[in-house]
């Protein structure tokens, strides 16, 4: 058994390790990489939001702190907003909560610990089929 002293050293050299590495690497950030449930990664979301006929474009990490991650994205279809809300609708309501207004749906996801966010948006240019999609995952 590892004397108080031992164990007094053995704290501070990981509170030390903790600042040094500035935060750039979480215990909420290996979550991410390996959740409880596939649904919830950010690779898991991307091919929930993508119908069979669309593609993801500009897709990018917008933030990263010790406690959010944030990307967006696009998704391209040949449908319009109404079938595409309705699709997606479909494949979320399980999981999610949703609030949905004339053109934007917001689904939200509280798991022990964890906050899910996730927005689509309508394009503002209606010809256009480039559906917007925000995702962020926070520590709760």
């Amino acid at each position: 058994m590892p004397s108080r002293r031992v164990k007094l050293r053995l704290g501070l050299l990981l509170v030390a390790i903790a600042l040094i590495a500035g935060g750039s690497y979480s215990i909420w950030q290996w979550h991410l990489r390996t959740p409880s449930s596939p649904s919830v990664t950010v690779q898991g979301i991307r091919a929930r939001t993508t119908p069979p006929n669309g593609d993801v474009a500009n897709f990018q990490e917008l933030e990263r702190t010790t406690w959010t991650i944030k990307w967006r994205w696009e998704v391209r279809t040949d449908g319009n907003w109404d079938r595409y809300k309705d699709w997606l609708t479909k494949q979320l309501e399980a999981d999610f909560k949703m609030r949905i207004s004339e053109s934007k749906i917001s689904f939200v996801k509280y798991d022990p610990g964890d906050a899910y966010l996730l927005t689509v948006s309508e394009p503002l240019d209606k010809d256009t089929r480039y559906f917007k999609i925000e995702f962020s995952a926070s520590a709760d």
